[in-house]
Order: structure tokens, then C-alpha cells, then sequence
């Protein structure tokens, strides 16, 4: 008796691969439409902006490292170092460095491309929007933002996450979670053990500073906090590499004592 074809069990034949729908399938980087049809710039650019966008808060910042960003894009940290290099020559993002082994921080430029790629004619759905009242408006726009992306997993439910933007949008001031609270400091470059001690010892006292000061922004109380530290650390490893002290040795006249003293 002979086995029936691949095909027959439902499994892709190499002559006719199975069809799938792409719809609310993948999560990845949007190229906007204005930027896409630009020929001034390569797609390497256009594919690192649309990361960056990815990647940014409620505060329009990111700060992925660039390690990060060449492992996402599937290329060397050069060639992302080439492709931020472009997109601020054109002067669609701005580049600060703080140092210190700290993650370049990007922000998102207002540009003349944005407004040259006006539609010629509004849509009638575009319509049927316009004539909506604002809650409505609102509503249409909270679900079709919820339909376009990746359907939430049932582990981040658990845990209050969704997605990139979910982790990046408490970036800006306090983490909702502990899981958001590491993810910050992972994209610092952050030790990810420090992290959950301070998340912890925090909200433990309210989210007060050592001086009874209110903390606003997790991602400032992170930097501020970890170069304090890493020297408390070395400081630490430094006393333990020191040798101890040998032992005092005493000799038979060291427990004489004369009578004289009595």
C-alpha cells in the first residue's frame, strides 16, 4: 500500500505552495507612503526609518541600539550606521549622543515630503469619515488601528504587554509593568538584574528618589542610577580581588608578662 501524497495531508507540495493570508498575520516596520515613493533615497534608509518608527514612544523618541537596529534590519552595524547617516542628511531624523556607552537617542523631523504626497481626490470612505461626529471618528480610528496590527498573544495579556509601541510608550514616564520596566532598560544597554531590584525597591516607597523626590521618567531615574552602579560594582570586585591580611603571629615572650606590672 502506498503512502498518499504530501498534498493529500494538507502539507505545501513543492509544485504548489500553499496559499496563505498575510491579513493581521505579521507584525513588522511600516515604510510611510511618502517616503516610500521618494527616489532620492534607498530602501536600506526607508526600511531603518520605518524601524526607528517602530521602535519610537509616546514622546516621539527611540533609542534602539545600533547593534539592535543592524539585527533587525539583517545587516552589519556599518551599513546602519550608513543608513542613519542618510536619513539625517536629508534631515528627516535628528541624532543625539550621550555618551557614557549610552544608546543614541533619534528623533522624527517634520520634512516637505510629508505634505508633497497629497491625495488627488479624498476617498469615500475619507467622506463618510468627515461626516462622522468626533467620538465616532475616534472609534473608527482606535479599531482600525487595533485591526492592523498583530493580534495580542495570550502571554502578553498576561503580562499587560502587546507590542513594541506598548513597551516604548511608557518610556517616556513610569513602566505600567515589570516586563516593560526590563525592556527599557534592555534598550539602554541597561543590566536587566538592576533593573528588577529598582523596579521593585520603587514602587515599594512609591516612586521616590533617595532624596523623597517624585520620579516622572523611568528612562532618566535608569541612566542616572546606573553609572552610580556599575562603580559601586567595581568598587566591589576590586575589594574582593585584595588579598587579606596574614595573621598576626606571636611568639612564646608575647604571653610573658612581668610581675613588675602587678
Amino acid at each position: 500500500m502506498t503512502s498518499p501524497p504530501l498534498s493529500a495531508l494538507g502539507a505545501p507540495s513543492p509544485s504548489s505552495p500553499r496559499r496563505i493570508n498575510p491579513w493581521r498575520r505579521f507584525t513588522g516596520s511600516m515604510i510611510p507612503n511618502w517616503l516610500q515613493r521618494r527616489r532620492e533615497i534607498g530602501q536600506g534608509p526607508k526600511l531603518a526609518y520605518a524601524r526607528l518608527a517602530q521602535h519610537a514612544g509616546k514622546g516621539g523618541r527611540c533609542f534602539p541600539k545600533q547593534e539592535t537596529l543592524a539585527a533587525e534590519l539583517g545587516v552589519g552595524e556599518r551599513t546602519v550606521n550608513e543608513y542613519i547617516r542618510i536619513l539625517v542628511k536629508f534631515g528627516l531624523i535628528d541624532v543625539e549622543r550621550p555618551g557614557l556607552g549610552r544608546s543614541n537617542r533619534y528623533f522624527f523631523l517634520d520634512h516637505p515630503w510629508i505634505y508633497e504626497a497629497q491625495p488627488e481626490s479624498r476617498s469615500s470612505s475619507d467622506q463618510e469619515r468627515q461626516k462622522l461626529s468626533a467620538s465616532e471618528r475616534k472609534a473608527v480610528s482606535d479599531r482600525e488601528q487595533q485591526e492592523a496590527s498583530t493580534p495580542i498573544s495570550k502571554e502578553n495579556q498576561e503580562e499587560g504587554e502587546s507590542d513594541i509601541h506598548t513597551q516604548q510608550r511608557s518610556s517616556e514616564g513610569l513602566p505600567h509593568s515589570l516586563v516593560e520596566a526590563v525592556e527599557i532598560a534592555r534598550q539602554l544597554g541597561i543590566d536587566e538584574g538592576f533593573a528588577r531590584q529598582e523596579f521593585h525597591a520603587k514602587k515599594a516607597v512609591g516612586w521616590k528618589d533617595g532624596y523623597g523626590n517624585a520620579i516622572t521618567s523611568w528612562t532618566d531615574h535608569l541612566q542616572a542610577r546606573w553609572p552610580i552602579e556599575q562603580r559601586k560594582r567595581k568598587d566591589r570586585r576590586a575589594g574582593a580581588k585584595r588579598s587579606p591580611a596574614p595573621p598576626r603571629q606571636f611568639s612564646a615572650g608575647d604571653y610573658k608578662q612581668s610581675v613588675k606590672d602587678f
